[in-house]
């Protein structure tokens, strides 16, 4: 179903759930190459380069497109690809549910993020939590930078992303840079979508809840032609032109 590089890093995930997850994400990254660079499915060619290693791992890129960006995200059963044009985009989605590790809490909050954590409680708390996550990690994946920034250096609880340098080595957010509005059309979830160009827009964030799949990952190769199963949400009210 996949090529060689993903389809070896598919078979990497011992949960079935998170495999088909990885699986639907490929597929829908492969969908909008397509789309995009005119070919077709089987010969859209996307890499994964990582900036720390050789492995294939990292974020999607398209060879052909080399101007676009993608950045892909899922969660418990919800799988997002976000597309741009001239701009690097990151996306995250997670489930709001349960306790959050007092721990984790700390460790990836800066201390201003932290104060207004610790002025809630129950879910309220955890919601705010992981709102803020989502904020973080779109923006570390934005700029390709992943977890080898800490968390707790990038303070997102402002309109504006404040970036402690001494800490974030590599992390040069520009001026202008933002999270642009998106709505989760799902109760129980969080998500964020940034991008590093505040006057360039998203062209699409396609949002898939995998239980529309019937737990038939194998019919993807039939289904994603026609995205039947996938909700195409603009992130802005004007979309960025695909070439022709």
């Amino acid at each position: 179903m996949l090529p060689g590089a993903e389809a070896e890093r598919a078979t990497r995930y011992r949960s079935k759930d998170a495999r088909a997850e990885f699986v639907t994400g490929a597929f829908l990254v492969r969908a909008i190459c397509a789309t995009i660079t005119g070919t077709a499915f089987a010969d859209a060619e996307v890499l994964r380069p990582c900036r720390g290693c050789d492995e294939n791992h990292g974020p999607p890129k398209m060879v052909a497109a080399p101007s676009w960006s993608l950045s892909v995200t899922h969660s418990h059963g919800r799988v997002g690809v976000a597309v741009a044009r001239h701009a690097q985009v990151g996306l995250d989605l997670e489930r709001i549910a349960g306790d959050v590790d007092a721990a984790l809490e700390r460790a990836v909050s800066s201390q201003s993020e932290f104060e207004l954590l610790r002025s809630a409680s129950g879910f309220v708390r955890h919601a705010l939590f992981v709102r803020a996550w989502c904020r973080k990690e779109a923006l570390v994946k934005a700029y390709g930078v992943g977890l080898g920034v800490p968390l707790s250096a990038v303070d997102v609880s402002g309109e504006s992303p404040a970036i402690d340098s001494q800490r974030a080595v590599g992390l040069d957010v520009a001026p202008g840079a933002c999270w642009l509005p998106l709505g989760c059309p799902w109760e129980g979830f969080a998500s964020a979508l940034f991008s590093d160009v505040a006057a360039v827009l998203v062209d699409e964030v396609c949002l898939a809840d995998m239980a529309a799949l019937a737990d038939q990952p194998d019919r993807l190769a039939q289904l994603i032609p026609l995205l039947p199963w996938t909700q195409s949400l603009p992130a802005q009210a004007n979309r960025a032109p695909r070439p022709g």
